[in-house]
C-alpha cells in the first residue's frame, strides 16, 4: 500500500506516476484530492483525540488530588466533567476509526509508483532494449521458439493453465518441469555461495500477512 504522506507531499510526482500507470489526468487528480481530503480529516481527528485524552488525564490527576485534600464534593463535580470528556473521546475515536477505514480503502486500490527508469508505454511493444550478452548463435535452419517446441512436445500446456490461473500462465510438464526445478536449484546454490541464507517459509499465513 502506498505511503499517503508521499502522495500528499509530492502531488506532481503522484499525478505523473498514476498517469504513467494508465490513468487519465482527471482520474489521477481525483485520487489525489480524495487522499488529501481524508488525510486532513484524519489529522483533525487525531489532534482532537490527543487533546481530549490529555484533558482526561489531567482531570483524573486533579480528581485524585482533590480526594486526597478531602474536597470530595468538588472532586465529584470534576469527575462528572471527566466522564463527559471520556464520552466525547469515545465519539471522536469512533469517527477516527471510520476515517482510518476509508483511508485504507482509498489507498489499497492505488498501484505502485513505477520506477523512473521504466519507460512509459501501453504494452510490451513499448519496451526498450537495454543490452544483450554473449554471441548469438546462427542456425542454418529456421529456429523454433521454446513455445512452439513446448506445445509440439506437449510440455507446455497454456490451455489448461488459462482455465486455472488465467491468460499468460502455463503448466510445465516432463523435461520442461525438470528443467525449471534444476534452474531453481542452480539459482539457490549460486546465491548461497554469495552469502544469502536459504529459508523455507510456511505455506499458510494469516489474512493480515497476505494483505500486507
Amino acid at each position: 500500500m502506498l505511503d499517503w504522506k508521499r502522495i500528499v507531499e509530492d502531488k506532481n510526482g503522484f499525478l505523473k506516476a498514476m498517469q504513467a500507470r494508465g490513468y487519465s489526468s482527471s482520474e489521477a487528480q481525483s485520487f489525489f484530492e480524495k487522499i488529501e481530503e481524508i488525510s486532513k480529516k484524519r489529522k483533525s481527528f487525531l489532534v482532537k483525540s490527543d487533546e481530549l485524552r490529555t484533558e482526561r488525564n489531567r482531570l483524573s490527576d486533579f480528581i485524585g488530588k482533590l480526594f486526597k485534600e478531602g474536597k470530595r464534593e468538588e472532586a465529584e463535580e470534576i469527575k462528572e466533567k471527566s466522564k463527559n470528556v471520556g464520552t466525547e473521546l469515545e465519539k471522536i475515536d469512533a469517527e477516527l476509526a471510520t476515517v482510518e477505514s476509508s483511508f485504507k480503502s482509498a489507498l489499497e486500490v492505488l498501484p505502485n509508483w513505477p520506477d523512473e527508469s521504466v519507460p512509459v508505454g501501453l504494452d510490451e511493444k513499448d519496451n526498450q532494449f537495454v543490452r544483450d550478452w554473449g554471441v548469438k548463435r546462427v542456425f542454418d535452419f529456421e529456429a523454433k521458439s521454446h513455445l512452439e517446441l513446448g506445445e509440439k512436445n506437449e510440455a507446455l500446456d497454456f490451455e489448461r493453465a488459462a482455465k486455472v490461473s488465467g491468460s499468460r500462465f502455463v503448466f510445465l510438464r516432463r523435461d520442461y518441469a525438470r528443467l525449471e526445478r534444476a534452474l531453481v536449484n542452480f539459482m539457490m546454490d549460486e546465491q548461497r555461495k554469495r552469502g544469502y541464507e536459504e529459508i523455507l517459509p510456511p505455506y499458510i499465513v494469516s489474512a493480515e500477512t497476505m494483505y500486507g
